[in-house]
């Protein structure tokens, strides 16, 4: 199932598979980026969004999934529930953008 996840691109999509609790997150969502000493669910950098409030936005579409392994477009395959992943990303966020 094919789930809108604009703001990294204006049209960038994110694939649930919810038989196999399988979230294809893409650049929505990553665990590793080679410009971020972070590791674990986080954000693309901002100067890679189109619009940085509509990647956050999208974290809320992909919180509701029921899916415990999520494979991101950047970085390793993770398991846990997508929605902590999201809490991740956005504490990530937050503290990137006041630090």
């Amino acid at each position: 199932m094919a789930v809108a996840t604009h703001g990294h691109t204006s049209g960038h999509t994110a694939f649930h598979l919810p038989q196999e609790g399988v979230v294809v997150t893409g650049d929505a969502l990553v665990t590793a980026h080679p410009l971020s000493k972070i590791r674990g669910p986080q954000l693309l950098p901002p100067v890679f969004d189109h619009a940085h409030g509509d990647t956050l936005a999208a974290l809320d579409h992909l919180a509701g999934l029921d899916a415990d392994t999520i494979v991101p477009g950047h970085g390793p395959v993770v398991s846990m529930a997508i929605a902590a992943a999201v809490d991740l990303a956005r504490e990530a966020a937050c503290s990137h953008e006041t630090g």
